[in-house]
């Protein structure tokens, strides 16, 4: 049997964007269970990144349910893939993957990183994310990050950057041993990008994520600076990854599944990039604790090793949606049960049907 349930899940403070704030993450996730076995799949288009919605996702899951049920009972891929590529809606076909590879790791008996990649991998390690404030606010709050076990630290930039460079300063004399890397979110233009990583390059940056917006500009910015570049915004599919592979300059692609969708299309993008020197951090879209898992351990298999990734988002949530033992000594803990090992609270969670 397959049933369809939404969540809203509240935030610990509003979460502001740059398309609005957001006081909830919403969701929708999917339970299959037979005479056999069962699995567990999440569908979370991020408002603000993704052009799909809930609304418009919970029509095409009513209206396929009995032809998924059938499938899944069957053990037959094809409609889940021919259902991805009708619609091709990336949230859409992470779901059903992480359904449906979770449902065969449960009846092979293999956690999903098994049936995945053929073998266990280690637990990732996450970056903390640290908010830009005031200096003494900046260093309590990658204190207490240090206390925890994280040793990689991502902080926003692009607001005021002689302030942001005048308190990375002061982090990097504090804390010598950490790796910071940035995020400018495309704020900068090329002049800037390339004055201001400059002069950060003495702080031993780990990369910048985004610099400029276009991805056109990377090349003339990597041209004239020490530190690595890594592209997000705008990088949402196979195809537009492709270009990244014709593109100098990038070291990095930032990838969010649940924005990027099907898992072979992940293995294609990321075979690319190998084969291209280009290095895959994973980081999470806000998920409730199945996409975070989901995303986790593919980082563990697909990322990029000795690197860590944006996984440590669980704790933005309120209790009882915050997973205390999620993150362990700065790492994202995979649980060690066939699938991908979460079965959620069906008490947070509200029935949909039709």
């Amino acid at each position: 049997m397959l049933q369809f349930f939404g969540y809203k899940i509240p935030f610990k403070q509003p979460f502001a964007t740059a398309s609005g704030t957001y006081r909830y993450r919403s969701g929708i996730i999917i339970h299959f269970q037979n005479a056999t076995t069962e699995g567990w799949g999440e569908l979370a288009p991020l408002p603000g990144f993704s052009e799909e919605t809930v609304e418009q996702l919970v029509p095409i899951l009513l209206y396929n349910r009995r032809y998924l049920d059938e499938a899944l009972n069957e053990g037959d891929r094809s409609f889940i893939e021919s259902l991805q590529h009708i619609h091709n809606i990336p949230s859409l076909s992470f779901g059903l993957d992480t359904l449906w590879y979770d449902v065969q790791a449960r009846l092979n008996h293999h956690t999903m990183a098994e049936e995945l990649f053929g073998a266990t991998t280690a637990d990732p390690e996450c970056n903390a994310i640290v908010g830009m404030h005031s200096q003494a606010q900046t260093i309590q709050h990658v204190q207490e990050y240090v206390e925890q076990g994280f040793s990689t630290f991502k902080v926003k930039v692009g607001i005021n950057f002689e302030q942001e460079f005048s308190i990375l300063k002061e982090v990097r004399q504090r804390f010598p041993n950490i790796k910071i890397r940035i995020d400018a979110n495309g704020a900068w233009n090329t002049e800037d990008a390339i004055i201001n990583l400059n002069l950060l390059s003495p702080l031993n940056v780990e990369y910048c994520e985004q610099p400029v917006s276009e991805l056109s500009d990377f090349e003339q910015v990597a041209k004239q600076i020490p530190v690595s570049l890594a592209v997000d915004e705008g990088i949402r599919n196979k195809q537009e990854a492709m270009q990244l592979t014709s593109t100098m300059g990038i070291n990095l692609l930032i990838l969010k599944p649940m924005l990027f969708g099907a898992f072979r299309d992940m293995d294609v993008t990321i075979r690319a990039c190998r084969t291209h020197g280009i290095d895959v951090v994973f980081t999470t879209s806000l998920e409730y604790q199945i996409g975070r898992t989901v995303t986790a351990v593919l980082a563990s298999g697909w990322g990029a090793p000795q690197t860590a990734h944006g996984l440590a988002t669980g704790s933005l949530f309120q209790q009882p949606y915050e997973m205390k033992q999620e993150i362990i000594e700065g790492s994202f803990i995979i649980p060690v049960h066939p699938g991908h090992g979460i079965t959620p609270d069906r008490s947070t969670l509200h029935e949909l049907v039709g």
